[in-house]
């Protein structure tokens, strides 16, 4: 199986897995989307900054454009976030616990941070796991 790196999971996530919701994710696919989808977020900010984006009637347009990278991105981002979750064993809509003061954000930052379950488990196969079945567990299966 070939390794692969920081780019190709953000790849794999902006373009296969843009609205896929369903399987599990790694710790590496999640983080790797994160840290390029904020530097990408901020970068664009810079530039909005640096040139002064702004009409002729006065008006900000700064916004829309620092927007359209958050708002493309975001998609991909709670797939990826998804199926992290469903690595660890838990449903999407535990990414909810975000919404609890206080302790809630920190919660989601330990279970983003948690390693994934070994084995199968009702999401799917493990992504750490490799591409060739153990044969003892091929014994008596048909």
């Amino acid at each position: 199986m070939k390794k692969r790196n920081f780019f190709q999971y953000f790849s794999d996530c902006v373009t296969r897995d843009y609205f896929n919701f369903s399987g599990r994710a790694r710790r590496m696919e999640f983080w790797s989307y994160w840290l390029i989808y904020i530097l990408i977020t901020i970068g664009t900010s810079v530039l909005a900054d640096t040139f002064g984006t702004q009409d002729l009637i006065g008006g900000n347009e700064q916004l829309w454009v620092i927007f359209i990278p958050i708002l493309l991105g975001f998609i991909p981002l709670l797939a990826a976030a998804t199926r992290r979750m469903h690595d660890l064993g838990k449903s999407g809509t535990m990414l909810l616990v975000y919404l609890i003061p206080f302790i809630g954000g920190l919660w989601l930052l330990i279970l983003l941070l948690s390693d994934g379950q070994d084995g199968t488990n009702r999401y799917g196969q493990n992504p750490k796991a490799p591409a060739i079945p153990d044969e003892i567990n091929l014994i008596g299966v048909e």
